[in-house]
């Protein structure tokens, strides 16, 4: 039996040869020293590793420990975005708190063994309970938390091609939680239900100031709570246990926007919404009210005027770099599946109008500015993002043409906007 000072200093265990086994519902870990019975609601590995100082699980994936059940050890927890494992332990005498690195995503495992025949129970999910999933757009990266039954290709999918490189440090990150009810959670009495059209934007006002942030697919209620912290970076957004499957990606799509608006406003980036094509190596934005013809006029581009394609329909963002303004493909594009992680050079803004003509001129400064403005997300309550807005804008407008496009929906609208913002 090793003495409890020279597992933390020494991390000192016995060594041997382990098995992998399933019998019935249970798996057991057996070594020549002591059996470890797990229960599993995982993929399970069945095959041998060994034993040292840590006990290494050589799965493929990586698992989440969430109980332990022996007299010295309480709890093991491991988060994703962090390299370490602490174990927590309410007996000082054993083992106070622990670090151990981790290396090629194993789960490290550590425990004191006290004596040969220690049982230990332990809960093992495919992949971490809470596996955390980076994605950059626009160069701006975050994160996102799924909980267990919940995977990327099913309820991230439009953001797969915008997969962070390793190492990349988010600007904030968003948990995904099941909720019994949501009214349990209290978010506060109700300030404005916002949108003519779904999604609807919920704000509640806190008892201690601030707000909690909800969506809906009706103005009934919210389907999903936002729950920020204070400054924006670590938030929460809760669906309804009963209808998870339903809002899971409702609510992580419209929460994302929310948060990026909030965090990437204030760095010269602009969330606006917008359709956008790509011709010739530019890119050519198109603003307006819901149902002037955004995506009518887009697709009138893709068909009447070659060597164009679509970046974004929906929701493409502006970053003013140095004294470049260049536009982005983002995971949000409304009703058009249209995911591309590419940047162009933005050449000209064009706001549209229905009309019986096809008319098109070029904007002074103020009307610029007043085409432009609305069309961009903006938390406008905060009064630090409405100012960087108002610099960013301005840094736009100076910068790339902006036209005001009185429109049919014919081919000869394509052509004479193509004309007019392509010249020279």
């Amino acid at each position: 039996m090793h003495d409890a000072d020279d597992v933390v200093k020494r991390g000192s265990f016995c060594h041997a040869d382990i098995s992998v086994s399933q019998k019935g519902d249970s798996v057991f870990v057996d070594t020549n020293d002591a059996m470890y019975e797990v229960s599993a609601t995982g993929i399970l590995y069945k095959g041998y590793c060994t034993f040292t100082d840590v006990l290494r699980f050589p799965w493929s994936q990586s698992y989440l420990i969430t109980q332990v059940y022996h007299k010295r050890i309480h709890a093991v927890s491991f988060y994703d975005n962090i390299d370490c494992l602490t174990l927590c332990n309410q007996s000082s005498d054993l083992l106070h708190e622990y670090s151990h690195v981790l290396s090629d995503s194993l789960c490290h495992i550590l425990f004191k063994q006290p004596d040969a025949k220690v049982r230990i129970k332990i809960s093992i999910f495919e992949r971490f309970m809470e596996k955390m999933y980076k994605y950059t757009v626009a160069g701006h990266t975050f994160g996102v938390t799924l909980p267990d039954g919940f995977s990327e290709e099913t309820h991230l999918q439009p953001y797969m091609p915008f997969v962070a490189s390793d190492g990349a440090e988010p600007l904030f990150t968003l948990k995904l939680q099941l909720a019994d009810s949501l009214k349990a959670l209290n978010p506060g009495v109700v300030k404005e239900c916002l949108n003519d059209e779904a999604p609807y934007f919920w704000m509640f006002e806190r008892e201690n100031g601030g707000y909690n942030f909800g969506f809906s697919y009706s103005k009934n209620h919210p389907d999903c709570i936002v729950i920020p912290t204070e400054d924006y970076k670590d938030c929460t957004v809760y669906v309804p246990s009963k209808y998870a499957q339903r809002f899971a990606e409702f609510a992580l799509s419209n929460a994302l926007m929310l948060l990026y608006t909030f965090n990437t406003t204030p760095l010269d980036t602009l969330m606006v919404h917008a359709s956008v094509v790509a011709h010739q190596g530019n890119a050519y934005m198109f603003l307006g009210r819901s149902g002037t013809g955004k995506s009518t006029h887009s697709s009138l581009w893709l068909k009447n005027i070659s060597d164009t394609y679509l970046l974004n329909d929906d929701n493409p963002v502006i970053r003013v770099e140095g004294e470049c303004v260049n536009i982005y493909g983002t995971p949000w594009s409304g009703k058009t599946p249209c995911y591309k992680n590419e940047v162009l050079p933005l050449k000209a803004i064009v706001r549209l109008s229905q009309a019986p003509h096809n008319v098109i001129k070029k904007l002074p400064a103020l009307q610029s500015y007043a085409s432009l403005m609305p069309a961009c997300s903006c938390m406008r309550w905060d009064r630090r993002s409405t100012d960087a807005l108002h610099k960013t804008v301005e840094k736009v407008i100076t910068r790339i043409g902006n036209w005001h496009l009185e429109c049919l929906p014919d081919a000869d609208a394509a052509h004479v906007c193509h004309n007019a913002v392509t010249s020279k």
